[in-house]
C-alpha cells in the first residue's frame, strides 16, 4: 500500500538541549488509523507539529504524502496543510456567531464560493450526525459538543491526513465513546488517514486502530 506519512531518524531537542525523542521510525499507510500514545511530556504534541511543520527537527526525515516537510518552501507548506486537517489541543476558539458560519469561513478561507461553502458545511455536519450543531453559539456548547465541533471543522474541507491531539481530553467515559465513534465514523466513511493521541489506549482499542506508544524517548508498537 501507498504511505501517507514516512519517518526516519527523527530526534527533536528542547531549546535547553534536552531529547524529547531520537532516532524515531514510523510508516503509515493510506487509510490508516493509527493510535500514539503516551504520557503528558512524552513528545505526541510535538511529533504532531512536527508532521504538519509547526517545528523543525535536530535531524531526521518527515514525508508526508511523499513531500519533505522539512524542506518545503513556507508557500508549498501552506498548500500540503490545507489538505490537512489539524486538531490542536487547545480549546475551541471559534470567532463566528454560529459552528455552521466556522465552517464556511473555514472553506471560504480555502477558495471555495459562498454557496459552495454553505453546502460543504452542512454536509460534513449531516454526515457526522451533528446537523443539531449547526447553529449554535460555540460559547454555548458544552465540552463534548466543543470536541465534536473541533472534529467537523477540521474535517470540512475533505483533508487526506487528520492530525488530532488528545481530541476526547477531559471528556467522561461517555463523552470519550462518543468521539471515538466519530472517529470511527470519519474513518469507516472516507477511508481518512488519522494520527490521533492519547494518554492510553483504553476503549480506542476496541475500535481497531494500529497502537503506538512513545516511551523514553522512543516508539513502540503495542499488540
Amino acid at each position: 500500500m501507498t504511505l501517507m506519512i514516512e519517518v526516519s531518524e527523527l530526534s527533536f531537542y528542547t531549546d535547553e538541549g534536552r531529547a524529547v525523542f531520537e532516532d524515531v521510525h514510523l510508516r503509515v499507510e493510506w487509510g490508516e488509523w493509527l493510535m500514539l500514545l503516551g504520557q503528558p511530556g512524552a513528545g505526541k504534541t510535538v511529533f504532531l507539529k512536527l508532521l504538519w511543520g509547526e517545528l523543525r527537527p535536530r535531524r531526521g526525515q518527515i514525508l508526508v504524502d511523499e513531500r519533505n516537510v522539512t524542506r518545503l518552501s513556507p508557500a508549498r507548506l501552506y498548500e500540503l496543510r490545507r489538505s490537512m486537517g489539524i486538531v490542536p489541543d487547545q480549546p475551541l476558539n471559534l470567532n463566528q456567531p454560529t459552528v455552521m458560519a466556522s465552517l464556511v469561513l473555514k472553506l471560504r478561507a480555502l477558495g471555495s464560493p459562498q454557496d459552495e461553502a454553505e453546502q460543504k458545511s452542512l454536509e460534513t455536519l449531516q454526515a457526522l450526525q451533528l446537523s443539531d450543531l449547526a447553529g449554535r453559539p460555540p460559547q454555548e456548547l458544552s465540552l463534548l459538543e466543543q470536541a465534536q465541533a473541533k472534529l467537523a471543522l477540521a474535517v470540512c474541507n475533505d483533508p487526506i491526513l487528520l492530525l488530532a491531539d488528545e481530541p476526547y481530553r477531559g471528556l467522561d467515559e461517555e463523552g470519550v465513546l462518543t468521539i471515538l465513534k466519530l472517529l470511527d465514523r470519519l474513518h469507516d466513511q472516507r477511508r481518512l488517514t488519522m494520527l490521533v493521541t492519547a494518554e492510553e489506549a483504553g476503549p480506542a482499542a476496541t475500535f481497531g486502530p494500529r497502537l503506538v506508544l512513545f516511551k523514553d524517548g522512543r516508539l513502540e508498537e503495542r499488540r
